[in-house]
């Protein structure tokens, strides 16, 4: 079964339960997380085990996802 290819915009508080929630689905893959605070979101990508971390949601829907989730 493909996977659909998830990644989330914003690094703030509520990431981290949308994280969670999608991460418990077989469905979705989260290619990444953007923020415009880079160390935010490489904060979040350490915790969540994300391969991308970004500054601009143009990066992050270039990489090849199929939704982003704003959080």
């Amino acid at each position: 079964m493909a996977k659909f290819r998830v990644g989330i915009i914003g690094a703030g508080y509520v990431s981290a339960h949308h994280i969670r929630a999608l991460k418990s689905l077989s469905s979705i893959q989260i290619v990444g997380v953007a923020d415009l605070d880079l160390t935010r979101a490489q904060a979040v990508a350490r915790t969540f085990d994300l391969p991308k971390r970004l500054r601009s949601v143009k990066e992050l829907l270039a990489s090849g996802v199929d939704v982003g989730s704003t959080c």
